[in-house]
């Protein structure tokens, strides 16, 4: 019986069809690694963005005179801004009050919050965020932690401690930080890393006063850590940071009295004087200065060689950008996803200057993901993309192509990734008044 069959002998009908599958075959083939090919000189070269070659336009966004200066915070699934004109934005796939994205195929879009124009500064959360007003009221939406007593998925800001007024706040994964006019330091949300500074690890759904110390003159908030600094240029940090170990109350890190400002990313945290040097510590903080990653967890202590003055710091996973006074842009680090936003995916040592503009004002990172604002309105994003439908990569695609040409059954899509860019993309415009269409 094997003989037969192994010798057995095509006959004349099915020799067009065997012909037309290897003719299919060679085309799918042919088209799959022309595809490839393209794929892969786009993803080294930074022309295309992230797996495919196209992004949508900036979108227009109507604003009014100019009140603020512009301010914007970056988390794992949305980006809230301040405009000019004090109006608040979101940026995101979350529709108002929803706890999570409804689909992760969805381009993101910018909304407004209400309608106030008198908003100042802003810290996003993953699924919720903190404003502060021109009269220094704080407010909050969204799920949990949003503020004492209220629902989960608010869609529009209510008032925190009312009567109160505020200086500063801070987000992190699940925890929020904030500072009162007087020097105070509040927080609440999550604590299992102790990363509120209570001196427990019990989670708090109204803010608590940390000591009772009234010299906090910022904040900045980690995944599972925290870092303030004190009026007189001390660092301290507490919960999940690998350089204090897990306190569950403020931790001064080093002697020095110089520190002009700090910034928590998801691991590291970074503080920098005022000669533009900048120290990093947290987890795997060798990372930042693009060197082997040392054993998990391994405290470190790591500087970076002066660059001009900061005016502003934000760190992501392992990487860091930095604006100048002047408006120039800065950053170093891990560069694996376009993160340092200069075209390549060559990670940087030390700080190097990402384009040619000068106009840059405010940034915000969380991650891989970046966003920054220029003088001109302009919204820029870079790294990963979490504004676009994720796609699954080009040869996973092909390769299910081929199983069903070739009927071998059902095939399960392929797993689907965020898109990425390798350097500044436009991806929103503010325009003012005397710029916007006349009304129909």
């Amino acid at each position: 019986m094997r003989l037969e069959a192994s010798n057995r002998v095509s006959s004349p009908s099915d020799r067009p069809t065997r012909a037309r599958r290897i003719r299919w075959t060679a085309l799918l083939l042919f088209a799959g690694c022309a595809g490839a090919g393209l794929g892969v000189l786009g993803f080294r070269s930074g022309a295309f963005s992230g797996w495919w070659s196209t992004s949508p336009p900036p979108q227009r966004l109507a604003t009014g005179p100019r009140r603020v200066t512009p301010h914007l915070s970056v988390s794992p699934l949305q980006t809230l801004l301040v405009a000019p004109d004090g109006r608040l934005w979101c940026w995101s796939r979350m529709g108002p009050g929803q706890p999570l994205p409804t689909n992760d195929q969805a381009s993101a879009v910018f909304r407004p919050i209400g309608q106030e124009t008198d908003w100042l500064t802003v810290a996003a959360g993953p699924t919720y965020g903190l404003a502060l007003k021109t009269n220094r009221s704080l407010w909050a939406w969204g799920t949990p932690p949003v503020g004492p007593g209220s629902p989960a998925g608010l869609a529009e800001p209510i008032p925190v401690l009312p009567g109160t007024r505020w200086r500063s706040i801070a987000t992190g994964l699940a925890h929020a930080l904030a500072i009162q006019a007087d020097g105070s330091l509040w927080s609440w949300g999550a604590n299992n890393f102790g990363q509120l500074g209570d001196g427990t690890t019990t989670e708090r759904s109204a803010p608590v006063r940390i000591g009772d110390g009234t010299n906090w003159t910022a904040v900045s908030a980690g995944l599972a850590h925290s870092a303030g600094m004190q009026g007189d240029g001390s660092v301290w940090a507490w919960g999940d940071d690998a350089f204090v170990g897990k306190p569950t109350h403020p931790t001064r890190v080093g002697t020095d009295t110089d520190w002009i400002g700090l910034a928590a990313g998801v691991y590291i945290t970074v503080a920098w004087k005022a000669d533009g040097t900048c120290h990093a510590w947290g987890v795997n903080a060798a990372s930042l200065l693009a060197r082997p990653a040392p054993p998990p967890r391994q405290p470190g202590w790591f500087t970076v060689a002066p660059i001009p003055p900061l005016r502003q710091v934000s760190v992501g996973s392992y990487h860091a950008l930095a604006i100048t006074p002047e408006g120039t842009l800065f950053a170093w680090g891990q560069n694996s996803f376009g993160e340092l936003g200069d075209n390549t995916r060559r990670s940087r040592p030390q700080p190097v200057r990402i384009g040619r503009r000068t106009d840059w004002v405010a940034l915000s990172t969380w991650g891989l993901l970046n966003v920054g604002l220029t003088d001109d309105g302009a919204v820029w994003a870079w790294g990963t993309r979490l504004d676009l439908p994720q796609r699954a990569s080009r040869f996973a695609e092909f390769k299910r192509t081929l199983a069903l040409a070739l009927q071998r059954g059902p095939q399960p899509l392929p797993p689907r990734y965020p898109q990425f860019s390798l350097a500044p993309l436009c991806v929103a415009q503010f325009v003012p008044p005397d710029l916007q269409p006349p009304p129909p």
